[in-house]
């Protein structure tokens, strides 16, 4: 499986919003955005001591940039590697159990389950 079927499958499990931001930032035109904030990413997750920021940050930094950057290329390549030795079943097609509302925690629950978890969270 090639580098971008790979991040293709992972991007398949985002929510559908995400999907399509991310889509758009892997695009040739959003190099402009994708750039400073790969940088802003990176430099953020080596802020991982305060609050707001985390080691998290790093590798979506470096995802970013791969497209633009040779030399991250390789390092991307290797995360991918990773994941996939850790977590095959997130390069699977995800899971289509949902129901009419789009939410799988819906599906096969009693109507009034959604309206309950609406309320408490």
């Amino acid at each position: 499986m090639s580098e971008s079927d790979r991040i293709d499958r992972l991007m398949e499990r985002l929510p559908r919003a995400a999907r399509t931001a991310s889509r758009w930032l892997r695009g040739p035109q959003a190099r402009w955005v994708r750039v400073p904030a790969g940088l802003l990413l990176i430099v953020g997750g080596l802020l991982f001591i305060l609050p707001l920021f985390g080691l998290w940050m790093v590798p979506l930094g470096v995802i970013l940039l791969a497209d633009d950057i040779a030399a991250f290329r390789q390092l991307r390549e290797r995360m991918l590697d990773m994941i996939e030795r850790h977590r095959p079943q997130w390069f699977t097609a995800p899971a289509a159990n949902t129901d009419e509302t789009g939410d799988p925690r819906d599906a096969g629950q009693p109507a009034d389950a959604k309206e309950r978890r609406d309320w408490t969270g």
